[in-house]
């Protein structure tokens, strides 16, 4: 892990790297008022039409919540993780899944593969 890289980002470039997505780390969101925040990751074609951001602490974004509901963009706040993602730990392998399917494939091309055998639907 690099000192400039907290645990939460690796984890999330571990889960990328596992997943074929696209994400980027750390990334800066300029808000229509001109605010600007700092999300650990974006993770894109999920969620918003720009993509999610993900942060570890609510009170970062809480006053600016509905500014980033008119957004283009989906939020999230995660837990801090206490260990990197392990793509052979089967019920993180999951619940990741799970996760990203609530979210919702909001990329311009096919969703990946995985996505669509879990939904059932095959291209």
């Amino acid at each position: 892990m690099s000192a400039e890289s907290s645990l939460f980002q690796e984890d999330w470039k571990a889960i990328a790297e596992d997943f074929g997505l696209e994400i980027v780390s750390p990334f800066e969101v300029i808000l229509s008022s001109g605010i600007r925040l700092e999300a650990p990751v974006l993770l894109l074609n999920f969620g918003g039409s720009i993509g999610m951001l993900l942060f570890t602490d609510f009170s970062v974004i809480e006053p600016f919540v509905e500014e980033i509901d008119y957004s283009l963009y989906g939020y999230s706040t995660l837990s801090e993780p206490t260990k990197i993602y392990n793509k052979n730990d089967a019920e993180c392998r999951e619940s990741i899944i799970e996760m990203l399917e609530d979210w919702g494939w909001s990329g311009k091309g096919e969703a990946p593969v995985w996505y669509h055998k879990r939904k059932g639907r095959r291209s």
